[in-house]
């Protein structure tokens, strides 16, 4: 007998590993400045790893290992067409993040830099996925 799964319960609790050696900013140069003076500076992070838990009908958390500190990152998201979509805003001062931004913020010092000569990196990250729900 067939069972019928609601794709928001498929994606409930779902464990995910991204491998920052993956990382695709739309940027060929910026890329390998990330993973060297951004997550390269990072404890035990070749790997961004958590879980996806769903709160209610349009909101849900990540639960987000990085730089040895696991966080909560709250997200909303849509389902349309079996395609679920999350977006978030991550401070990555919630994971200790800041000696990675003083980093990658060194490392680009003059791309970063305004009319003032200030260089500045902010601490805010904008998290978007998706992920296509597949009935087999």
């Amino acid at each position: 007998e067939a069972v019928t799964v609601n794709p928001i319960d498929a994606v409930n609790g779902t464990e995910f590993s991204i491998p920052v050696s993956s990382l695709f900013s739309n940027n060929a140069d910026r890329d390998p400045k990330l993973i060297k003076f951004f997550f390269g500076v990072m404890e035990n992070t070749e790997l961004l790893s958590g879980t996806i838990s769903i709160t209610n009908e349009n909101s849900g958390n990540l639960s987000i290992t990085m730089n040895a500190v696991t966080q909560s990152l709250p997200f909303t998201y849509t389902l349309v067409d079996n395609v679920f979509t999350l977006s978030g805003v991550m401070d990555v001062a919630q994971w200790n993040g800041q000696a990675a931004i003083a980093s990658i913020n060194k490392a680009c010092f003059d791309l970063h830099k305004g009319a003032d000569g200030v260089s500045k990196t902010w601490n805010d990250v904008q998290i978007d996925a998706s992920i296509t729900i597949v009935k087999k």
